[in-house]
């Protein structure tokens, strides 16, 4: 039990770290729902045991705020690795975030709590809190630690929207371009189809991949997804969400032909977008400029309250995109390792980054893609 755990107003009791899988069956369905009610599937039990299965060296560090009677109230979905206590995969994920399991507790006092006893609970360990809302980094600045630079999360809200009224929200060259580009597919027979359930999600999965070398092979740098590792993870995380009735993965084809892929899920009424795929023999029609305006119709077709655009402030997403969240990576020092280095030289080549002319950013955003310079100073490689 750690002094920052006796926080009366919140009925804390114990603030504790489990550490095996067969332990959190005890959360499991509570965690589900909150990551669930968040609409965020990088804090699901979904995204946790896939990225497990796929890290041998990983083992759960899951933190637990619990009462007085010890009912869980919040929780920290952490993993250890290498003796680096972070979220997992917190190189795929683009937003991370604690999760409250009970409506007693307030979020803001809760984290106070939690951050306290970190240092506590992991001793010389290094803990990396990967991409985190922006409103919660404050809380932070009474512990010692790393910041890394603000990234942009764009969106574009959905409640009380019709397809229509967005569209027409839109650019008149916008407009234009999607309805214009959209006749050009449909006149070579080219339409929308969706993979949603489970046993069709692996295959579709390689195709979408086989999609999205093609986009990058035109492109200098890398993908996320340019690992053996990485794509077997998002390939059984497919399957894993699609038993859920959360995987969304859209082609725009005409029967054998593939032009563009779109890879992302609903969850609880976020509609959010990971990646996608083209094949450049169709870029004059702007395949992924189509798929991401359907894909905006399909959201609203289903009801969501918000169509999540994720990591990244690229131009492409501004045309979409009616507002952004900000998020930061904070790095609490443990005992110096090769590890920190890396962590905090990856924070430092932000910074600097950040502080160039817009122009310069997007020449060196390239370079900072490829595979050399993430080996030297980006985070931890575990690929």
């Amino acid at each position: 039990m750690t002094e920052a755990a006796h926080f009366e107003p919140l009925r804390i009791g114990q603030v504790d770290v489990i550490r095996q899988v067969p332990e959190l069956a005890s959360i499991e369905e509570a965690w589900r729902a909150a990551a669930v009610a968040a609409g965020n599937l990088f804090v699901t039990p979904e995204w946790f045991f896939e990225y497990l299965e796929h890290t041998p060296a990983g083992r759960p560090a899951v933190v637990v705020a619990r009462g007085d009677d010890g009912r869980p109230l919040a929780i920290l979905a952490l993993i250890e690795e290498h003796r680096v206590v972070r979220f997992p995969g917190g190189d795929y994920g683009d937003r991370f975030e604690p999760l409250i399991l009970s409506p007693d507790v307030q979020l803001g006092k809760v984290w106070q709590t939690l951050l306290g006893s970190l240092r506590e609970l992991f001793g010389t360990k290094l803990v990396v809190l990967d991409k985190i809302d922006r409103t919660l980094v404050s809380a932070a600045y009474a512990t010692r630690h790393f910041e890394d630079v603000e990234q942009v999360l764009p969106y574009i809200r959905l409640e009380g929207v019709t397809w229509d009224s967005w569209f027409e929200s839109r650019t008149a060259n916008f407009r234009s371009e999607v309805r214009r580009k959209l006749r050009g597919m449909k006149s070579h027979g080219f339409d929308f189809a969706a993979v949603e359930d489970s046993p069709s999600a692996a295959a579709a999965m390689e195709r979408h991949f086989e999609l999205h070398d093609r986009r990058w092979a035109t492109l200098e740098g890398s993908s996320t997804l340019r690992s053996q590792k990485a794509r077997s993870f998002h390939t059984g995380l497919a399957q894993r969400i699609a038993a859920r009735g959360w995987l969304r993965l859209w082609f725009l084809q005409a029967g054998d032909r593939v032009a563009a892929s779109w890879y992302g899920w609903n969850l609880a009424g976020r509609y959010s977008y990971y990646q996608a795929g083209f094949d450049p023999e169709w870029s004059r029609y702007s395949p992924g400029t189509l798929m991401l305006a359907h894909t905006v119709e399909a959201a609203l077709a289903e009801g969501a309250s918000e169509y999540d655009l994720l990591l990244g402030d690229e131009q492409y997403k501004t045309r979409f995109a009616t507002e952004a969240r900000r998020a930061q990576t904070i790095a609490m020092p443990g005992v110096w390792s090769r590890h920190s280095f890396r962590v905090y030289g990856n924070i430092a080549v932000r910074r600097l980054h950040r502080n160039l002319p817009r122009r310069l950013q997007e020449s060196t955003r390239r370079i900072a893609r490829s595979h050399v310079v993430a080996w030297a100073v980006g985070w931890i490689q575990v690929q």
